[in-house]
């Protein structure tokens, strides 16, 4: 994967991971309650019960762990980066709007934005997250799988896609 890819996948789900943080506690509570039906012949044994929330408990970690590392990554940048990365990937702004409102033309605008973007994954590397790790959780993870999908085929993300991801 291209580092600029990740980047992009990272902070376009950012808006969702609060969301996705409580379905997967609903989605561990649900799997809790119906474990209460135990059999050693299906799909809810005691392993594969564990297993899944022990799995879904991951996600969750994650999604709290890049949550708090994109917002402090946010605080790293310069003032004109940082107001680029929020109005286009947290506003969910429109490139020329972005520009207009910061009176900057849009070539400077798309230089902050790719500067800005390059630094992501550095950060998350100083902070244990290897890009095969990376790759490995946005391979595993709906949210993230989709949002890099639509990234990596068109350069852009169908909102409604990861919504339903839910």
């Amino acid at each position: 994967m291209k580092n600029n890819i990740i980047a992009k996948t990272l902070l376009t789900t950012y808006k969702y991971l609060e969301t996705f943080a409580s379905s997967v506690d609903k989605q561990i509570n649900k799997r809790a309650e119906l474990s209460y039906f135990v059999s050693t012949n299906c799909e809810n044994s005691v392993m594969d019960v564990t297993d899944k929330i022990i799995e879904l408990s991951e996600r969750k970690v994650n999604y709290i762990n890049f949550k708090v590392l994109i917002e402090n990554y946010i605080l790293t940048l310069t003032e004109s980066q940082a107001e680029i990365v929020i109005e286009r990937y947290i506003e969910g702004q429109e490139s020329q709007e972005i520009a207009e409102n910061l009176d900057i033309p849009i070539r400077t605008y798309y230089r902050k934005l790719e500067n800005a973007e390059e630094k992501l994954l550095p950060y998350f590397m100083k902070h244990g997250y290897s890009e095969e790790r990376l790759v490995k959780i946005i391979e595993k993870d709906p949210l993230y799988y989709t949002a890099y999908q639509g990234i990596n085929n068109s350069g852009m993300v169908d909102e409604r896609r990861l919504q339903s991801v839910l």
